[in-house]
C-alpha cells in the first residue's frame, strides 16, 4: 500500500503509529507477524553496507538473499566501502538493505525508495514485489503520486484525516471526466470557432460523453464530426497524480 499526501499531512506519523514508535490517542494496532519500519538515515557514517547486515533484528541474512539484496540495491561493488564515501542515492540504499536482506513479516518504508536512483529504484521495487508475492506486506510513504501507480492499494491523507483508502482504480473511477486531445492545423478559424465554447468530457456506463452548456452545441459537434482542419479527437483518462490533485486541495 501506498501512502501519499502532502508536506505534514501525517503520513511519517502514520508509519511510525503502526510501528508502535508513537502513542494513537485513540484505536489500537494489531499485526499479526514482525514489522519493521526503515526511514532515513540512521547509521553511522562509517559502518559500510556489509556491516550493516551481519545481524539485522538478531538474524543473519542468507548469502543467497544478502547477495540478492546488494545486487539489486546497486552496492555489490561498495559493500565494503563506508557510507560517508557513497552518494545520497547509495547511502538511502544501504539503509534499505537490511530489510530487503532479512525481510520481516509487514516493512514500513518512510522516504528511502524515492532517494534512490531510479536504477536502484526500479531493481529494489522488483525485489521487494518479489518479497511481497512470498508473504510480506509492505506500506510506502511517497511524496510523489506518480511513483504510487501499480500498487494494490492507496491511503490519501490530508491534514491528518484519510481522504481516501481503497483500490488505485476505484480512486481513478471517482474522476470520471477525461480530456480530449483535438488534432488539428490550428486554422485560425476553427481555434476562432472553439475557444468561446465550454465542452467537458467525461466516462459514463463505459462510453465518452461530450457535455456542453446551452448554446454551445456547436462546440461539440465540431469535435464529433470533424468540421474544419479537425483531423482526429483522442481522449485520456485522468492519471493518478490527477485524480489525487482533485481529491486533495492545494495548500
Amino acid at each position: 500500500m501506498a501512502v501519499v499526501g502532502p508536506a505534514g499531512s501525517g503520513k511519517s506519523e502514520f508509519l511510525r503509529l503502526l510501528a508502535g514508535e508513537a502513542q494513537a490517542p485513540r484505536g489500537c494496532v494489531w499485526c499479526a507477524g514482525e514489522i519493521a519500519l526503515a526511514s532515513l538515515p540512521r547509521v553511522p557514517p562509517l559502518a559500510t553496507a556489509q556491516s550493516l547486515v551481519q545481524r539485522v533484528r538478531g538474524r543473519k541474512p542468507s548469502p543467497s538473499s544478502l547477495t540478492e539484496a546488494l545486487t539489486a540495491l546497486g552496492l555489490w561493488e561498495h559493500r565494503k566501502a563506508p557510507l560517508a564515501r557513497l552518494s545520497p542515492s547509495q547511502r538511502s540504499a544501504a539503509e534499505l538493505l537490511p530489510y530487503l536482506a532479512v525481510p520481516p513479516q509487514v516493512l514500513l518504508v518512510d522516504g528511502l525508495l524515492e532517494e534512490l536512483d531510479p536504477w536502484s529504484a526500479r531493481a529494489a521495487l522488483q525485489l521487494l514485489d518479489r518479497l511481497c508475492s512470498h508473504g510480506m506486506a509492505l506500506v510506502c510513504v511517497t511524496r510523489n503520486p506518480a511513483f504510487a501507480q501499480g500498487w494494490d492499494a492507496i491511503l490519501a491523507l490530508h491534514r491528518g484525516s484519510r481522504v481516501f483508502l481503497g483500490l488505485i482504480q476505484e480512486l481513478q473511477d471517482r474522476l470520471r471526466e477525461v480530456r480530449a486531445l483535438v488534432s488539428s492545423d490550428a486554422h485560425p478559424a476553427a481555434r476562432a470557432l472553439l475557444e468561446p465554447f465550454q465542452v467537458r468530457v467525461e466516462q459514463r456506463d463505459g462510453y465518452t460523453w461530450l457535455i456542453a452548456p446551452a448554446g454551445q452545441e456547436t462546440a461539440a459537434k465540431l469535435l464529433v464530426e470533424g468540421y474544419m482542419d479537425v483531423e482526429a479527437v483522442a481522449f485520456r483518462s485522468p492519471t493518478l497524480a490527477e485524480a489525487l490533485f482533485d481529491l486533495i486541495p492545494e495548500p
